[in-house]
């Protein structure tokens, strides 16, 4: 509908990190729905499934290359994936930190631990 050259779930996506970390949406609202994705998930390679066998001469002339690109694509997607998780978690990590630290700090001042 804008003719951007990037696809609507990829936007989809970048607009949900956006609210996410903005805390316009909380990660609780979209848990139950990521939650049965995530254990769903061995269908959404079933057309790819498919796909190989409907395009079994294909496989046989060009097979290697095809399966060097997607093997790479793999490793890309998982590999950037690993890194974002990763990434996002080191940050939660240090946000609660600071909080301890701070909430420390202010019984510190309070008069000591408790």
């Amino acid at each position: 509908m804008l003719d951007l050259p990037v696809s609507g779930g990829i936007l989809g996506l970048a607009m949900l990190v956006v609210l996410l970390l903005t805390g316009l949406v909380k990660p609780r609202w979209i848990e139950g729905g990521a939650e049965l994705i995530l254990a769903n998930m061995l269908l959404y390679f079933i057309p790819l499934v498919v796909s190989v066998v409907q395009y079994k001469d294909l496989f046989e002339t060009v097979g290697i290359k095809l399966f060097v690109a997607i093997g790479t694509g793999f490793l890309a997607v998982m590999l950037v994936t690993a890194l974002v998780v990763e990434g996002v978690c080191q940050l939660i990590r240090k946000q609660h930190f600071r909080k301890v630290l701070q909430v420390r700090k202010e019984r510190a001042l309070l008069g000591g631990d408790r």
